[in-house]
């Protein structure tokens, strides 16, 4: 998903750049024309010396494909630009200037870029291969890190940081999960560092808006002059991502995420997550990243940094607590027993008794600690399927929400001593939501996979078109161009056709304007065939 700006209103939205040329705006309803999304790059295709082996992810930034440097026989990630980038000759030329500047950057926790051109009208950017996985997926797998593990990352990524402003004066502007890999050993590294910047300033251009709103600094939304704190702003509601499973704010309205971030109250992340275990420490760091003021935030790179390492040093510690030393009951018999002498019947009966004693209390002590924690895993479990439950009857639910929700309840079902009714009612309902949401994403599948061949045949349609119109003026009537352009039309309908079962109010109002361009197109080859016709009597 990539974010626009609305030239008719100004307001934010989101929209998949892979759908289509135009969406419709969701605050106007005025129809938006945005850029077509990167060439789709085939497996054994060879771009600019690199052979694409397979497609690994996709962005606003681009397409990333895991590709082979032929020259030196090395697997590398190779990123093909948006295509608005080859139309500007300019933007090209100060590219490859940033690209060449970056590959100078020299840090253990940078993505480094390798290589970067253009070829065939496709410009690409190749960079260092690192096997793992995101933030983003990260989170999405596995639910949120512990603060212990989260902080070991944003050190790692806050060094990166550090030494690209305190060195090159250079910021990322883009800090994001999706931006940070880490691999199976679990180092963290920094991604389109060096070119995050040069993008967004071309994208600007085109009426995108380059960064996440969900981790955009409050002076970045407003095009405020920016220094490094911008980027210590956007790795703070990372971590809290992180941590927490969530973003710090979120809302179904693009724009009203990027106001809560200069004007809404820091979240505690219990309110966003009540499952979230952090300590205050934590939470207090998080809050000083993301103050609204900058000058309210560290004030730099190595005060952040050193603040981390306090706290995770501090955990090191609490981690070291030595077990208790409990006295040893020893059972013995004394030196007169064994020589044949019985102990008093009194002494005995005292031992066992207190014997006795002993056991009742440590069953006691298990059967009540079984007690606390079947009720407060009962209730954590209530209080998370409750929540899910409200939030899934609300009109505006956004499924995918709702469904990382009644993940969280059946994970919190799953913990032991939970009754088995409540386990079954919210492993009932998440495989529900579950079924729901692989369901809709089937169909939005097939929604944005009919949509591009909808796409790809308007293009060919206007191509022919052109083709004919250009004979015309030439005087050569080439009415066969203009046949096959109306046949090209013709198929477009079916394809719409079989997409009325999609849901979505903007989905049926994107194939409504497509559908209409389409019939425009066609009148206007109807037109050209007539006066072509005229021409020849």
């Amino acid at each position: 998903m990539a974010i626009y700006s609305c030239p008719q209103c100004s307001e934010l939205f989101e929209a998949d750049p892979n759908l289509g040329t135009v969406v419709a705006c969701p605050h106007c309803n005025s129809t938006v024309s945005i850029p077509a999304p990167p060439k789709e790059i085939k497996p054994g295709e060879v771009l600019g010396g690199f052979e694409v082996i397979r497609e690994i992810g996709k962005g606003g930034m681009g397409n990333v494909y895991l590709a082979n440097q032929i020259s030196m026989d090395r697997q590398v990630a190779l990123k093909v630009l948006p295509r608005e980038f080859t139309e500007d000759r300019e933007a090209v030329e100060q590219f490859m200037k940033e690209v060449r500047f970056s590959g100078r950057l020299t840090h253990p926790f940078i993505v480094t870029a390798i290589d970067a051109g253009e070829d065939d009208g496709v410009c690409y950017l190749a960079m260092t291969y690192v096997e793992g996985r995101d933030l983003d997926q990260l989170v999405e797998a596995d639910g949120p890190t512990s603060d212990k593990q989260a902080l070991k990352y944003a050190l790692k990524i806050a060094d990166a940081l550090n030494y690209a402003w305190e060195k090159h004066k250079l910021l990322h502007r883009d800090i994001k999960p999706g931006n940070i890999m880490v691999n199976e050993a679990g180092e963290a590294y920094l991604l389109d560092m060096g070119i995050a910047q040069h993008i967004s300033e071309t994208l600007e251009r085109q009426e995108i808006v380059e960064g996440s709103p969900y981790y955009m600094s409050p002076e970045q939304s407003r095009g405020e002059p920016l220094d490094w704190r911008t980027d210590l702003y956007s790795l703070g509601a990372t971590l809290y991502n992180l941590i927490a499973g969530v973003p710090p704010y979120d809302n179904d309205d693009v724009s009203k995420i990027v106001d809560m971030h200069s004007e809404a109250p820091f979240p505690e992340p219990e309110t966003r997550n009540p499952e979230v275990k952090i300590i205050p420490e934590v939470t207090a760091v998080l809050k000083k990243m993301m103050e609204k003021n900058p000058d309210d935030r560290y004030n730099s790179w190595n005060e952040f940094q050193s603040e981390v390492r306090k706290i995770l040093a501090k955990m090191k510690q609490t981690a070291k607590v030595p077990a208790s030393k409990g006295k040893k009951f020893v059972l013995s018999k004394s030196s007169a027993d064994l020589r044949g002498n019985v102990k008093s019947k009194a002494r005995k009966l005292s031992q066992l008794l207190r014997i006795l004693i002993i056991l009742a209390i440590a069953v006691l002590a298990v059967i009540g600690a079984g007690a606390i924690l079947k009720f407060t895993n009962d209730h954590s479990a209530r209080t998370a399927l409750r929540k899910a439950r409200q939030y899934s009857k609300q009109p505006s639910c956004d499924k995918g929400k709702a469904y990382r929700l009644f993940a969280q309840a059946k994970k919190a079902s799953d913990k032991f001593l939970v009754s088995l009714e409540l386990n079954s009612q919210a492993n009932s309902e998440y495989q529900k939501i579950r079924d729901e949401v692989m369901a809709l994403r089937a169909k939005m599948k097939k929604f944005s996979d009919t949509f591009k061949e909808a796409n790809y045949l308007y293009g060919d349609a206007t191509r022919l078109q052109k083709e004919g119109v250009t004979a015309f003026n030439a005087t050569r009537n080439d009415k066969d161009k203009l046949n096959e352009a109306l046949e090209k039309c013709s198929r477009i309908f079916p394809l719409l056709d079989s997409l009325k079962d999609i849901p979505g109010k903007q989905e049926q109002l994107k194939i409504k304007i497509f559908r209409r361009r389409v019939k425009e197109l066609m009148a206007a080859i109807r037109k050209q065939q007539w006066e072509m016709q005229l021409q020849k009597r």
